[in-house]
């Protein structure tokens, strides 16, 4: 029998904390490493990423290398449905248990059709599936997004650790699957 999304969501956070963060750092190091050099990244324009809390991949390198290089970079608001535009790195803001976010919003009909999305997680499975946090930010911002671009050609990314690599995710039918996964082993793709 499956489990439930709770019962997931329970098991996935503690792995989280138990993260050495020496490991968290190289891991991230390795993720960064492969997001700068995966063409998908080099030919985004438009992306949507995230600020990383601190059990999360760091991926601030190559974002401000992103944002450097021209792409039209933004972040989610931690606690509502707004995406914010940002030209620097230090235009995040600190706000509740140690997360960021851009300082100002784009209201919704202004938001663009991005090249690519890149999300957190605490699990995946082989399917692309996610387990987030349990907010439900992603799920709902797609669900808008999706009522602005019906067909969008967003990629979706997943990030994570091997480790948080799971037999199966509990979906609904909401959920959007991710087309890749970002791991410190590299790219998976078509799960």
């Amino acid at each position: 029998m499956a489990k439930s999304k709770q019962q997931l969501r329970i098991e996935m956070l503690e792995l989280r904390e138990s993260l050495d963060s020496k490991e968290l750092a190289s891991a991230g190091l390795q993720i960064a490493e492969t997001l700068a050099n995966w063409e998908v990244w080099k030919k985004a324009r438009m992306v949507l990423v995230f600020a990383a809390s601190p059990k999360e991949p760091l991926l601030d390198t190559v974002i401000k290398a992103g944002i450097l290089s021209g792409k039209t970079t933004f972040f989610p608001f931690i606690q509502s449905i707004k995406i914010g535009r940002v030209t620097g790195l230090s235009q995040l803001i600190k706000v509740k248990d140690g997360y960021r976010q851009p300082a100002s919003a784009v209201i919704k009909p202004d938001w663009p059709e991005f090249d690519l999305v890149i999300m957190p997680g605490l699990a995946f499975d082989a399917k692309g599936n996610r387990l987030g946090q349990g907010s439900g930010w992603y799920d709902r911002f797609f669900g808008e997004y999706l009522k602005i671009y019906s067909k969008p050609k967003t990629i979706v990314a997943g990030v994570c650790l091997e480790k948080q690599i799971i037999e199966a995710v509990t979906v609904d039918k909401h959920d959007i699957p991710c087309h890749y996964l970002l791991t410190e082993s590299g790219i998976k793709k078509n799960f």
